[in-house]
């Protein structure tokens, strides 16, 4: 009967031990994972990918091709000669047009050079009272409709910014919760990071530009988190027995 209470003892104590460390590994995991170098990293890699530019042809456009100016947004249709611009990209999705992202193949947008551009005579509104015409809809593949950069980066920036950071944002103050000024450190760490990466992607990043609307997105996420932060701390027991 004693042997049998020590083994039982032993088990119990072995499999406390075994948990106990499974648990210490599992934080010192989570804790790895959710350091605010290695969310920079990944921000970093998002940010630089390079979106290649369409290359600028040195013609007019075809009779219903869809074209614009490598210096400009604008985007026009070609027709008997001229040019008609869309007004929105409500108006040039209405028409049927495929994405943005869709190439000049897949039945996208033209780059012409801007000196070709400027000579044709714009003669009126895609989506003016008269319209001009239809554009027969092209169906596209689902890899090539959504997953391609052009679509990410045209449907998913802002979100991403302020997701993103939000992550950094909360890492960092999990990281100086004994801090007294972490929220002020927070702050001023997605501000400058995120400013560090908008220089790399103007002038070494094929395809992308700094905006301060991407800065202004990473400070907002950044604000997020701490309110996020605050919030929990003031009012969730649980979580401010946890991180402080």
């Amino acid at each position: 009967m004693k042997q049998l209470f020590f083994y039982n003892s032993f088990l119990k104590a072995s499999f406390n031990t075994f948990a106990n460390n499974k648990e210490v590994k599992n934080m010192k995991a989570a804790k790895f994972l959710f350091h605010p170098i290695l969310i920079y990293l990944v921000i970093f890699f998002l940010e630089c990918i390079p979106v290649r530019a369409p290359e600028v042809q040195n013609e007019l456009p075809k009779e219903g091709d869809n074209f614009k100016s490598p210096d400009s947004f604008s985007v026009y249709y070609y027709t008997n000669n001229g040019k008609y611009n869309y007004t929105s990209a409500e108006c040039y999705f209405e028409l049927g047009n495929p994405p943005f992202s869709a190439t000049y193949e897949q039945g996208g947008i033209k780059t012409i050079s801007t000196q070709i551009a400027a000579k044709i005579p714009l003669m009126g509104s895609m989506c003016g009272e008269k319209v001009v015409a239809k554009i027969e809809k092209k169906e596209m593949s689902f890899d090539k409709k959504y997953l391609t950069t052009n679509y990410l980066l045209d449907n998913f920036s802002v979100f991403s910014h302020i997701f993103f950071y939000m992550l950094l944002a909360f890492s960092i103050l999990l990281h100086f919760k004994n801090d007294s000024k972490n929220y002020l450190y927070t702050v001023a760490a997605c501000f400058v990071g995120g400013g560090v990466l908008e220089l790399i992607q103007h002038y070494f990043i094929e395809g992308r530009t700094a905006t301060f609307d991407d800065l202004a997105m990473n400070t907002l996420g950044s604000i997020i988190a701490i309110i996020v932060f605050w919030t929990l701390t003031q009012y969730n027991t649980s979580f401010r027995d946890k991180v402080l």
